[in-house]
């Protein structure tokens, strides 16, 4: 149509909601708009088109048109673009943050002992039995292919009826021992259900080495590895996937430690069972449903504090008061903790009772405190208890940090981390307390064979 009758149409009643506020706008300040070609001699057919060409290259360039229908696939082309550059921000962000986090620490902590025998001779005898036997039963089903040998009616693929059943008993009784075995070896220390649960889960599913190893010393490997792997790797593993990393495998492996026995110590565990999914995803639901904390967010947040670098406070002041909480900050943590927590002590004790008190029957100041005291010494309640320190005002310190709770579903993985910065000369603190804390934390994960061979 006419560009003077198409504009007219606008003016008078515009189908658009847009358009319509926009004339009005102009008509308002006592103006018009105007009409202009911007194509000439373009053929009937190719209008529609053309238009909806026009229409996109113009939103894609972000001019302000009213074309609501033209406009969608641009806007949807802008929207994946922002959403993709946020997501590479995030990426980048992580990348950085990976980068800083394994220049601090160098890595995951080794395991820091040798392999110990967790398999006796006895259950080995029976893995390699179970082995000849697996081969026996691969050549009689080639054989059987070949049309050297009949085929059973049954679904023993050729072989008798009294060698399948042995098969599937010594396959069994291996399975058992197995299990014996490593379950007296490995099973957890920890007080919470869910370690106990997730390091059983494991001893169970370790009789998988029966069909992925040929080797004695590298089958007693992988089981010994379970628990240290389950405490140390899962905070490098959630900080793999947030960097595009896999979280396990040769990838995973040479991108989170330089460390050779590090690195060995992963493949040997995930060549057995690359497995850890669903036990590292059940302790990190306690420890967040429980605890309320992450172990990445303890890893960034340690790591941030002895680098001295400047703490985000909204990532250290969780992680301080679960420290102050469960165990103990040491001075620096301490110090930290009340610049980024003004209530430090409030979040810690509760509220400041005594003080309130006084104020509120207009006591000389310390009154209620000298009888909270009084009481806590006749009564020896834990609530007192808990008041007297909020009086005395000062968070609980130590020479290095600690987390004391057995029941603490996160207390494995935090004393790995702090393990981990104190191995990389990062926590201040006696040298001697320092080893022998390492020493305690990797205790936990090693293998009682390991243990009673040292300590007979």
């Amino acid at each position: 149509m006419p560009l003077d009758v198409r504009l007219r149409g606008h003016l008078n009643k515009s189908t658009n909601t847009f358009v319509q506020a926009w004339i009005a706008e102009l008509k308002a300040a006592g103006l018009q708009p105007i009409i202009c070609p911007l194509r000439r001699n373009v053929p009937a057919a190719e209008l529609a088109a053309l238009e909806t060409a026009e229409i996109h290259r113009r939103a894609m360039r972000r001019e302000p048109i009213f074309n609501i229908a033209g406009t969608e696939r641009a806007a949807r082309h802008h929207a994946e673009q922002a959403a993709e550059k946020a997501r590479l921000r995030e990426l980048t962000g992580w990348r950085r943050t990976a980068a800083h986090l394994l220049k601090v620490t160098g890595g995951p902590i080794p395991p820091g002992f040798s392999t110990p025998s967790i398999m006796s001779d006895e259950t080995w005898a029976t893995i390699e039995q179970g082995h000849a036997l697996d081969r026996r039963v691969e050549a009689a089903r080639i054989e059987e292919a070949a049309g050297h040998r009949p085929v059973a009616s049954d679904d023993t693929a050729g072989l008798s009826a009294d060698l399948a059943l042995v098969a599937y008993d010594i396959g069994e009784r291996a399975d058992r021992m197995i299990f014996e075995d490593a379950w007296r070896s490995i099973r957890s220390r920890h007080g919470a259900p869910v370690w106990r649960d997730a390091v059983d889960a494991r001893v169970k599913t370790a009789t998988d080495v029966r069909r992925g190893f040929n080797d004695r010393d590298e089958a007693d490997r992988h089981l010994s590895l379970l628990r240290w792997y389950l405490t140390v790797i899962p905070p490098w593993q959630s900080l793999a996937y947030r960097c595009a990393v896999p979280p396990t495998g040769p990838d995973f492996h040479a991108w989170v430690t330089p460390d050779p026995e590090v690195r060995e110590a992963l493949r040997i565990v995930e060549k057995g069972e690359p497995f850890t999914d669903r036990a590292v995803s059940a302790i990190h639901h306690e420890c967040r449903r429980y605890q309320h904390i992450d172990l990445l967010d303890v890893l960034r947040a340690v790591a941030a504090i002895y680098s001295r670098r400047d703490p985000d406070p909204d990532l250290v002041r969780p992680v301080l008061r679960y420290f102050a909480s469960n165990g103990y900050l040491d001075a620096r943590m301490a110090k930290i903790y009340t610049t980024v927590a003004p209530h430090a002590l409030d979040a810690v004790y509760g509220p400041d009772h005594a003080t309130r008190i006084d104020a509120d029957l207009a006591l000389p100041a310390g009154t209620s405190g000298q009888v909270i005291r009084r009481l806590d010494e006749l009564l020896d309640e834990a609530a007192l208890r808990q008041l007297v320190k909020r009086i005395d005002a000062t968070l609980p310190t130590a020479v290095l940090p600690d987390i004391t709770d057995d029941e603490n579903p996160a207390a494995p993985g935090v004393r790995a981390i702090v393990a981990t910065l104190i191995r990389a000369g990062r926590v201040p603190g006696l040298s001697a307390d320092k080893s022998a804390y390492v020493n305690q934390v990797r205790a936990s994960w090693t293998p009682f064979a390991a243990i009673e061979r040292n300590h007979p």
